[in-house]
């Protein structure tokens, strides 16, 4: 067993005592054998602060160095390292967010989280389908032609329990049959979703929440960039 594979044993582990809500989003088919890339984990919001005291403790066992790489709003980016030259990257999320509107509810998908190879947890398919196009379409608004493969193979059942708290029943079928029908390019459909969240949003948290989240969204962005990553780092890097 490699080293790697020793540490994220343990951290899975030490995750799954407290029952800690939390799951891998993606790419986690080899896990924890081989890492494919980043590993990507989506944390309740509420549960963060102990997500983070269990990898730094479980990175300081196995001698792996924790160095922030960027934050954003609702994410931070982490490079692990050892000294045999071991890098594990992981990036933790606990909002799904455009411009700071929240478009998939993290909480929601957590309740839903299947328990994979006996060892660590994921997103129901459902989720994982949702969250992968999602994020296409709202941050790129083109779908590659293998994420398309990718999707396809997610898409077991048409459900829409995860789109409809922020899309209407027809929209969330143009999402289901871009992806049947391999449509790469779907500018309008994404400015149609990105109009449907800002709506619902607002519907279902009120204007003064919805103006305060993009307003911070884009303080932390360019304004306020590195007072939010000293604060965050604070989260990470706390002793």
């Amino acid at each position: 067993m490699t080293t790697t594979q020793k540490f994220l044993n343990d951290l899975f582990y030490s995750l799954n005592e407290p029952n800690l809500d939390y799951c891998v989003l993606r790419g986690y088919e080899s896990l924890p054998e081989k890492i494919s890339n980043d590993i990507d984990f989506g944390v309740s919001d509420s549960c963060k602060v102990l997500f983070f005291d269990i990898l730094k403790e479980t990175a300081k066992n196995h001698d792996y160095s924790v160095q922030v790489e960027l934050i954003r709003h609702s994410v931070i980016k982490m490079k692990l390292s050892n000294r045999h030259g071991n890098i594990i990257k992981i990036d933790v999320w606990w909002q799904f967010n455009y411009l700071g509107l929240e478009y998939l509810c993290i909480n929601k998908m957590l309740s839903s989280r299947e328990l994979y190879k006996n060892i660590f947890y994921v997103p129901s398919s459902e989720y994982e389908f949702a969250l992968s196009y999602l994020k296409e379409l709202l941050h790129n608004s083109w779908i590659r032609k293998d994420k398309v493969e990718v999707l396809t193979r997610k898409m077991k059942k048409r459900s829409y329990l995860p789109f409809n708290k922020y899309f209407n029943k027809n929209m969330i079928n143009d999402f289901f049959i871009s992806v049947e029908t391999k449509k790469f390019k779907v500018k309008l459909l994404s400015v149609r979703a990105k109009n449907s969240i800002l709506l619902k949003n607002i519907y279902c948290h009120g204007l003064f929440y919805v103006l305060i989240n993009i307003y911070r969204y884009f303080k932390i962005r360019f304004f306020y960039r590195n007072e939010y990553y000293n604060l965050m780092r604070k989260l990470v890097d706390k002793k």
